[in-house]
């Protein structure tokens, strides 16, 4: 494994034998938690993301007030959940399409470690409980009368082009931003949320 030299202070988890995308999300979040208790916000990103990089995303997303009914914010859109115009939108709907980049402020992220059912997909869930990141935590949003958060255009692209849960998947169609500000001729992100 190559970590670039400006990163190796930071921490890293290997493990012996791969144990499943949930459970591995599931144990990054609470390492997360229990490292930093008192961050503000947890952000798990999946190793087939690309980033919007024209500025700053850190400091764009400091400066937003997020509403406390704010579950999770998804710096990812899918093409399933992109609106015509540019802004922050709050799902009407169960959050379905992707677990790319989930953002948690931390009274959310201490909740959903907490939550019966959220534990319980490891063995009621498909699969074994080794998939469904992204089902899961829509579910619990819902469940806790909460909200997930997107901008569109998306701030992270999907790019994996093969997947070790779904051989035969990849990133295109609903698995794939269809606005993203990354691209050249994509607008900048919105200042502001623009319909919370």
């Amino acid at each position: 494994m190559g970590v670039a030299e400006r990163h190796t202070h930071l921490p890293v988890v290997l493990r012996g034998r791969p144990i499943g995308a949930w459970p591995s999300y599931y144990l990054a979040l609470s390492e997360l938690v229990l490292r930093e208790p008192q961050a503000d916000a947890y952000l798990l990103v999946q190793d087939d993301a690309a980033f919007y990089d024209r500025e700053n995303v850190r400091q764009y997303l400091e400066e937003i007030s997020w509403p406390t009914s704010t579950g999770v914010v998804s710096l990812y859109c899918s093409e399933a959940y992109s609106q015509p115009t540019s802004g922050w939108y709050a799902l009407d709907e169960r959050w379905v399409w992707g677990a790319v980049a989930f953002l948690f402020p931390r009274e959310s992220a201490r909740r959903l470690l907490c939550d019966e059912r959220v534990l319980a997909h490891r063995w009621r869930g498909p699969d074994g409980g080794l998939r469904n990141i992204d089902a899961v935590v829509g579910d619990w949003v819902r469940r806790s009368a909460l909200q997930v958060f997107y901008p569109t255009p998306s701030l992270v692209q999907h790019i994996g082009d093969a997947s070790t849960l779904w051989p035969a998947g990849r990133a295109w169609l609903k698995r794939r931003a269809d606005r993203f500000a990354g691209d050249p001729q994509s607008p900048a992100p919105a200042d502001r949320p623009q319909r919370l």
